[in-house]
């Protein structure tokens, strides 16, 4: 008996002093830490990420192995259909003048999946998870968003609708030829004339004019949905109308206006090096929208900063528009439009239930 008592005390202290380790207040450093694991995650009534973290994070490269330090916080740079982060903006004024530009910034693009060739609902995720990340560490506790095609025109603006958290962790959104309200008409038009669209991959099923994601999105985000809200374009974009690209609530910007010059030949990919867009678009990182008022005319034919850099200098960049235009054609087909989310018939941003699902394709 004297054995049992013991062994009753002995373990009566072990849960005490385990009572007590337990009960022990966090130190700031875990209690940071936790609520910084928390903060990436959705927030309650928002749809769950259908990714692993760690993709997530494998999507985001920043130039600085630190960054927190530059006063104009951070830009986030997505890219567009078939391309991927380093082809898109790797070299070109984003990336080698945009940080050394006043006050500073910490640039990080991302890369996102199959090229952006899949389904775009998905890769609206990367979208959110990279601003919610990225706010933790800028200085400005906020992210400014530029984004090019698939990535100016969709990707944000899915995820600013359906992840309404992060509106106020986006300092400033700029999209480049971004195609609001769809692009490709003319391979929709032949489609609709022949009764047959060809075998394309998901991401581009969705993103043609008359598309059941196409008729969501506007459905739930016909406007601008942060103030600081610019979108810039090009009469000459044969991908993107410029009728696509123009927002409601945006300061819209036509290239060929703002230089006043009818004759300036800039395409769809020719938009991320151009001078003017990147003039238009640190003008918005400085003052949350640009504005014509303030734009020089000289920036139509040279750099800020006296960089000295010219479109010959940014011909990699852009032979890397034949490796998308391959990749466009010849990878990641699928056989029709996935199905919207759950989430997406949960908002009512679909008409009927089933135009919704996990998994899928419109018939």
């Amino acid at each position: 008996m004297k054995f049992l008592a013991n062994l009753i005390a002995s373990l009566s202290l072990l849960v005490a002093a385990t009572t007590t380790v337990s009960a022990a207040p966090l130190s700031a450093e875990d209690t940071t830490s936790i609520l910084s694991a928390r903060a990436v995650y959705p927030v309650k009534g928002e749809p769950p990420y259908s990714q692993n973290l760690t993709d997530f994070k494998a999507a985001i490269t920043c130039l600085s192995p630190t960054i927190g330090a530059a006063a104009g916080g951070v830009v986030l740079l997505v890219h567009g259909t078939g391309s991927t982060g380093r082809e898109s903006w790797l070299s070109g004024p984003y990336t080698d003048i945009l940080p050394t530009l006043s006050p500073g910034f910490d640039v990080c693009y991302l890369t996102l999946p199959f090229r952006a060739l899949r389904d775009v609902q998905v890769s609206a995720e990367y979208v959110v998870y990279a601003v919610k990340s990225l706010s933790l560490k800028s200085a400005t506790k906020k992210v400014h968003i530029i984004g090019h095609s698939q990535g100016g025109g969709v990707n944000p603006q899915w995820a600013l609708a359906f992840w309404p958290s992060i509106r106020k962790k986006v300092q400033t959104y700029v999209s480049l030829s971004g195609d609001f309200r769809g692009s490709l008409s003319n391979v929709t038009d032949a489609g609709i004339s022949t009764g047959k669209l060809p075998v394309l991959s998901a991401a581009l099923f969705q993103q043609f004019g008359g598309s059941h994601y196409m008729a969501a999105q506007n459905r739930i985000a016909p406007a601008a949905l942060v103030p600081n809200m610019t979108s810039i374009y090009s009469a000459y974009d044969e991908v993107v109308r410029p009728s696509s690209s123009k927002l409601d609530g945006a300061a819209n910007f036509l290239i060929q206006d703002v230089c006043k010059n009818p004759l300036l030949i800039v395409d769809h990919f020719l938009n991320i090096v151009e001078f003017s867009t990147f003039a238009l678009a640190y003008d918005a990182l400085l003052n949350g929208k640009a504005d014509a008022s303030r734009f020089d005319r000289k920036r139509c034919t040279t750099y800020p900063n006296g960089s000295g850099k010219k479109l010959d200098d940014l011909i990699p960049q852009l032979y890397a528009v034949v490796a998308d235009l391959a990749s466009i054609v010849l990878t990641n087909k699928a056989p029709g439009e996935p199905l919207l989310k759950p989430y997406v018939c949960a908002k009512g941003a679909a008409t009927q239930a089933e135009y919704c699902g996990d998994s899928g394709y419109f018939p």
